[in-house]
């Protein structure tokens, strides 16, 4: 995944461990795109999207059209 995102121009940044994780994404700018694998050592992608919302972080939920 993150060889494809350097081919596209994207900067991506490897963690394995939730709470590194948890650390970046407070350094990440706003708007910036987050793609995680369903685990980390130590926890889970839930567990960071709970951990985003608790920390008040907003989520951009695209609209679709039917």
């Amino acid at each position: 995944m993150a060889g494809l995102l350097v081919k596209s121009g994207y900067e991506p940044i490897a963690i394995e461990a939730l709470e590194a994780a948890k650390d970046e994404v407070a350094k990440l700018p706003l708007g910036a795109v987050i793609v995680a694998a369903m685990k980390f050592v130590r926890g889970t992608a839930q567990e960071l999207i709970n951990w985003q919302k608790a920390e008040g972080y907003g989520f951009f939920l695209p609209q679709v059209n039917e």
